[in-house]
């Protein structure tokens, strides 16, 4: 397994980081709600910040799963938000209706640079990169 993954990242960008950075930036909370395969022999999250977001759920951490709605629980209980407080942005369509469901706003990843056009229109802020 190590093997497998060990040159494999998760589908985060410059862009993507750069926007999240922006978001706290404006004071928008961010979280991180990932389904992992863990991070043994191989972490996939080595090198990013995760501890600069308000919240980060990793399944293997939590024995949850999207598109487990405790796991939307789960981050709206670490954040102190409710649901109709926040946008849950995925790229899998398959784990958008469970937090539609429990009342999040809900962005299907398939542009990233139209994505984050669209949280921008949601959230009120910009989230250009700033210097």
């Amino acid at each position: 397994m190590g093997r497998i993954f060990a040159n494999r990242r998760p589908e985060l960008s410059v862009v993507a980081v750069a926007a999240a950075v922006a978001a706290r930036r404006a004071g928008v909370k961010v979280a991180i709600l990932s389904n992992s395969v863990g991070a043994t022999p191989s972490n996939l999250y080595a090198g990013y910040d995760l501890e600069d977001c308000d919240a980060v759920v990793i399944s293997d951490d939590h024995g949850l799963r999207k598109p487990e709605p405790e796991t939307f629980r789960l981050v709206l209980g670490m954040l102190e938000l409710a649901a109709d407080q926040l946008v849950f942005v995925d790229d899998s369509p398959q784990h958008l209706p469970s937090a539609a469901e429990l009342g999040f706003a809900t962005v299907y990843v398939k542009d990233l640079r139209q994505t984050i056009a669209d949280l921008e229109d949601l959230l009120g802020v910009s989230l250009a990169e700033q210097e």
